[in-house]
């Protein structure tokens, strides 16, 4: 039963033709789960909130930055350094007071995606990088559960559903994992704002529509839209045997590569470089400008220059994998401990950024 403000607040798509209070009470008893508060998350978030999904659950490990928040529009600047599943839960309170919402600061992993999603209707694929694309798609093949996903490069953006009424699944359109070379990074290419709020209210959208419902789904086609152009296409994704589609999920050394790059935190690493400097060699794999701008010292090797620079690196000390926030320098890490086995690697966790609020170094 809603109350009378309750109505009142859901009163203008109630009166939508096929979709009225029948649609409105399925919405209002649903989780949807939501990984990842950034470019897509945040517009999906609010769109979500603002139907009345009863219940939604977001994940996100990172904090708020002053150079997200021109696309993370949940966010203002009194967020920044704020956690962004937590910080995303206070404003989405004040949107709808009638909805029940959940924050999880941590990363989606292989060892914790059982604990932190259950009882999820849909789940929405907001993230940023692969590893938790894969991590995701596995789980949710493995459980049939609806899953959401977008992903932008430049002004393109592309949708897909996956797992929904016998449709396809996430290996159906990507059966390994790409080379870190392939994988876009908005550091470095850059995004505009309205390219991940379009693809997230589509996002949203999906989601509703499947709890709902109501509508066609995107079930077994990927969408790709040119947000400069308005050119759409659309592409059949073909089913793979269904046999191969879940067995990775409980197959752990299929994920070693993608998990298991050791981290150091900034304060162990200033003691270290305090310590026993010559056991350490510092990579920084940021930009000329970045570097420039601000450094901890180290070898500067920019990202996309890694593959043919990996014979800079020696065996015989620790690598000390660095960026500023900690995405650049996990995909360096992962790459060189694929291609150079005879090295010991660790990523600066939560990169410069965890450095310069960690430490106790001059702030710039």
């Amino acid at each position: 039963m809603f109350s009378t403000d309750e109505s009142i607040y859901y009163s203008r798509q109630i009166l939508l033709q096929d979709f009225g209070q029948d649609a409105q009470n399925k919405l209002k008893n649903s989780h949807v789960f939501v990984v990842g508060a950034g470019g897509l998350g945040c517009p999906a978030l609010l769109y979500l909130a603002g139907a009345g999904v009863g219940t939604i659950t977001i994940a996100d490990n990172d904090k708020v930055q002053v150079n997200n928040l021109h696309r993370q529009v949940l966010f203002s600047m009194d967020d920044v350094g704020k956690n962004k599943a937590e910080a995303a839960c206070e404003h989405l309170r004040k949107l709808n007071p009638f909805i029940t919402l959940h924050s999880i600061p941590h990363r989606i992993t292989t060892e914790n995606i059982h604990q932190f999603i259950t009882g999820a209707d849909v789940i929405i694929d907001a993230s940023d990088n692969f590893e938790t694309r894969f991590i995701l798609g596995d789980y949710t093949a493995q459980e049939r559960i609806p899953l959401v996903f977008a992903a932008i490069f430049g002004f393109e953006g592309q949708l897909a559903v996956f797992n929904y009424a016998n449709g396809r699944a996430f290996r159906d359109l990507y059966p390994t994992l790409p080379n870190y070379t392939s994988i876009a990074d908005c550091t470095i290419h850059g995004v505009i704002g309205f390219v991940p709020g379009i693809l997230g209210c589509l996002q949203a959208a999906e989601a509703i529509k499947i709890i709902s419902g109501l509508g066609t789904i995107m079930s077994k086609k990927l969408m790709v839209i040119d947000l400069l152009t308005l050119d759409k296409k659309e592409f059949i994704i073909n089913q793979r045997d269904s046999s191969k589609r879940t067995e990775r999920i409980t197959n752990e050394t299929n994920y070693n590569s993608i998990t298991m790059v050791g981290e150091i935190n900034a304060s162990d690493l200033k003691h270290r470089l305090d310590n026993s400097p010559e056991t350490l060699f510092l990579l920084d794999v940021r930009e000329p400008s970045e570097f420039e701008y601000f450094n901890i010292g180290g070898t500067l090797i920019p990202l996309n220059k890694l593959p043919d620079r990996l014979h800079e690196i020696p065996d015989n000390k620790d690598i000390i994998v660095i960026c500023k926030s900690g995405v650049r320098s996990f995909k360096a890490a992962r790459y060189i401990s694929e291609s150079r086995k005879d090295v010991n690697i660790l990523n600066l966790k939560g990169g410069l950024m965890a450095w310069l609020s960690e430490t106790d170094v001059p702030k710039f």
